[in-house]
């Protein structure tokens, strides 16, 4: 995953527009350096996403709607999804960095994060479109093949995706 470069795109409610990753992995990472100058500040915004912001150096006054924080190097900022906010200061994340603060926040790796999510999105377009075959929806998750995606929905689901389909179709669920 490279770093971008940050930037902010937003609608007239302060919804950030830029889509972060892909379909296949919902996840970027931001490189960005502010410093105390007006110009530098980021504007009052949200988005669906949950944010993670690691200082590599400097301080970072971070602000929500009902609180405000000043981080220092070293420390980690978790904003979850759909909460105002804006920040200043310096912030700089190596991709390694980024890749190891992702691990220790959300106790997953990016890579079974994206397996999970493939997974999630697989099953819901099991249920959304009943007459697509298995193989359709594996490939429109972004399994290379059927067989993999069923060895994952089933890490996942404990149940195959035929078995998924049936018991949410009969009422019955799988049990994870």
């Amino acid at each position: 995953m490279a770093l971008q470069e940050c930037g902010l795109n937003l609608n007239r409610v302060s919804k950030e527009l830029q889509p972060h990753g892909s379909f296949e992995f919902p996840c970027a990472g931001y490189a960005s350096h502010h410093t105390e100058k007006t110009e530098d500040t980021i504007p009052w915004h949200w988005h669906e996403e949950m944010e993670i912001i690691w200082i590599a150096e400097g301080q970072l006054k971070l602000k929500t709607s009902s609180s405000s924080f000043l981080l220092s190097k070293g420390q980690i900022a978790v904003i979850n999804s759909n909460i105002l906010h804006y920040a200043a200061a310096a912030a700089d994340i190596s991709e390694r960095e980024c890749l190891r603060c992702f691990q220790k926040m959300l106790q997953i790796s990016p890579i079974q994060y994206l397996l999970k999510y493939r997974v999630m999105q697989g099953a819901k377009m099991l249920l959304e479109d009943p007459a697509a075959s298995i193989s359709e929806a594996a490939v429109r998750c972004g399994f290379d093949s059927p067989s993999n995606f069923t060895k994952m929905f089933r890490r996942f689901y404990n149940c195959t995706p035929r078995e998924y389909r049936h018991m949410q179709i009969d009422g019955a669920v799988c049990h994870r």
